[in-house]
Parts: structure tokens; sequence; C-alpha cells
């Protein structure tokens, strides 16, 4: 079954894509509310914001603190059962929805996925588990995405993200698809 995940920092128009995306896949059931840092929604399944919140805090880090590849490498078995679950979950809540759409004829399978901006720093724990992952990867102007956070000019965060996404699409160019 095709996954796509969104990755990108906070603040990259990764809730707009993910609304796209959510109105013609499965983005998940329990998706986060607006609020007055996001009024048109942020499209993030409250499951996977828990989860790598979980992994990241294991690491000895968070999402604005963020910890090493290692170190959430370390950890990533001790969540194994947890990611294989919610993705298998995931899967058959997606297929449910496809048969619930008014237009299901035009799905030749199910399609599925989730956008956390945290996942840019825990992807490499749930890549055991996906069977058919494409990425949309965002960028933003760091300057504009620092602003943004209430961080000035400091971008070293957005950086950090930023590279995370390009040493991760360098390591698995032939076992994923990305845009």
């Amino acid at each position: 079954m095709k996954t796509f995940i969104v990755l990108g920092m906070h603040r990259s128009a990764t809730s707009l894509v993910a609304k796209g995306l959510y109105h013609c896949m499965f983005m998940g059931r329990n998706i986060l509310a607006a609020n007055d840092h996001n009024p048109f929604g942020y499209y993030e399944d409250a499951d996977f914001v828990t989860l790598n919140d979980n992994i990241l805090k294991a690491a000895l880090g968070s999402w604005n603190n963020p910890p090493t590849v290692q170190a959430i490498l370390d950890v990533a078995p001790s969540f194994a059962k947890e990611i294989k679950d919610l993705i298998a979950k995931k899967e058959e809540d997606a297929k449910i929805w496809v048969k619930s759409r008014p237009n299901k004829h035009l799905y030749k399978e199910p399609l599925w996925g989730w956008k956390d901006p945290r996942t840019v720093l825990t992807i490499q724990a749930y890549m055991p588990y996906l069977s058919s992952p494409h990425f949309v990867c965002l960028f933003r102007n760091p300057k504009e995405v620092a602003k943004s956070l209430g961080y000035g000019d400091d971008i070293n965060l957005v950086k950090i993200y930023n590279e995370r996404i390009l040493e991760f699409i360098k390591g698995h160019l032939e076992k994923a698809s990305f845009c």
C-alpha cells in the first residue's frame, strides 16, 4: 500500500500540502484542530505526533532540541511494536476510508499518509515498516521559518531539519520515491 509522508520543518507549508492530501487520501481520524498558531489547521494525526514526541523524549530530545540521528536509532528498537501497530492500524483505516468514499471506484488501492514535522527527525525508525513510501519534501527560506517560529534570525534549528531531510533523501533514493 502506498504511503505518503510529508517531510518539512515546522512553518514550511507542510500543513498546506497535508490539507491537499487530506482531500484525496486517508490522513488519519485523529487530526489536530486548528488554533491561533495555525487557523487553517495542521492536518496532523495526533497518533503520529504522540509517538514522535515519545521517540524524541526517549532519545533525550524534542522537536526544538533534536537528538542526534544515532540517539534516535538507538531507541528505535524499543518503539518497533508501537510503530508497526500504528502503521498497520492506519493501513486498515485507509481501507475502510476508501470503502466509505462516494467515488471509491476511482481508487485502485487505498492511499494513506501522515504529516508531522517531527517525522523529519524520526523517519529512520519508521522505514523498516513502510512497504511503499513516497515522500513529499518541503523547504522554505530558513530566515522566514525562523521568523515565523519567533526565533528571529536564528536559523540553526531550521538548518538541522533541512540537513536531516537531505541526508535522508541521499540514503534512501533507491528505496523510496521523493518529490
